[in-house]
């Protein structure tokens, strides 16, 4: 028989009354995280600043700034060096007096490529994520590479402007292998044409190289883009055998 009154056995508390009140469910200063949560953050911390939603707003509006003094400024830069090409080998359209219209086009273009790519340009244009270590100074690698990839949109849109020098060098081109040249390249539709059919080639020689894949619709597609190149080829030989 067990043992009753004082002989009973003895009851211990489970834990000591500290560790009690640390455990009261209720205990509002309590929070429960694995081992080890915000360790690295711990860390980071102790290193020194780290990214924050301001620094990467920060960023975000420096880089934003100078990617639209970049966008303005290379279509200015590209159509100033233009106008050295001389007056016969510019495209009527390309005339002084049009120099604010194209402006806007080669911008305009230049923010269309940069919003079909907006998921990769504003993170970079932003910095690294928050938590991250603070780089030094408010620009910082990232954005760099955003301000990059805002002067390659300018570029890429600003390359309409470059027009009048591809009549200048074709006009070189044609002369030192012996094929006539127009005494006016714009004199009618089909002189314009001709002088822009070599570029018409060269787009749809790479677009047909450009699309090539092992299905039988894109060897196809890719075969009428070369069909069409071969056809410009032969409206420049023939114009050049005839009415230039």
């Amino acid at each position: 028989t067990p043992a009753t009154g004082s002989d009973g056995p003895i009851v211990r508390p489970l834990s000591r009354p500290g560790e009690l009140a640390w455990r009261r469910p209720d205990d509002p200063d309590r929070e429960e995280r694995p081992a080890g949560a915000g360790r690295a953050a711990m860390e980071r911390i102790a290193g020194g600043a780290v990214v924050t939603r301001w620094t990467r707003l920060t960023s975000l509006v420096i880089g934003l700034v100078l990617s639209a003094a970049v966008v303005c400024l290379v279509p200015a830069v590209v159509w100033g060096v233009t106008s050295l090409v001389p007056a016969g080998n510019r495209p009527p359209f390309m005339a002084d007096y049009t120099a604010d219209t194209w402006w806007m086009v080669a911008v305009g273009l230049a923010l269309l490529f940069l919003m079909l790519r907006r998921d990769v340009f504003f993170p970079r244009l932003a910095g690294p994520p928050v938590g991250e270590p603070l780089p030094e100074g408010p620009i910082t690698a990232d954005t760099r590479s955003g301000i990059a990839m805002a002067a390659g949109g300018a570029l890429r849109g600003s390359a309409v402007l470059l027009l009048p020098w591809y009549v200048a060098l074709l006009n070189v081109a044609t002369v030192a292998v012996g094929i006539p040249w127009p005494a006016d390249p714009f004199g009618s539709v089909w002189v314009g044409l001709w002088v822009f059919s070599p570029l018409a080639t060269l787009l749809m020689a790479m677009r047909a190289l450009s699309v090539i894949r092992p299905r039988f619709t894109a060897v196809l597609s890719s075969v009428a883009w070369f069909m069409l190149a071969g056809l410009t080829t032969a409206y420049f030989v023939v114009g050049a055998a005839t009415f230039v």
